[in-house]
């Protein structure tokens, strides 16, 4: 392989790895979502969580990581 395409190979699996990830991230966040939202109140209480703060939350990346 000539290095020109083993950059273009590297920078392809690059791109689509960062994808990926993002979709993974995504998933998570959706299911963190939903996860709170079926908690009662007392439930997310007990967790210092308010029911307002419940997208920014599961949406929040550190959070999901």
């Amino acid at each position: 392989m000539t290095n020109l395409f083993k950059r273009i190979l590297a920078a392809i699996i690059k791109a689509k790895q960062t994808q990926a990830d993002r979709i993974i991230l995504q998933m998570r966040c959706s299911q963190a979502y939903r996860e709170l939202l079926r908690m009662d109140e007392r439930e997310l209480a007990d967790i210092g969580i308010n029911r307002n703060d419940i997208k920014r939350i599961a949406y929040d990346k550190n959070f999901n990581r």
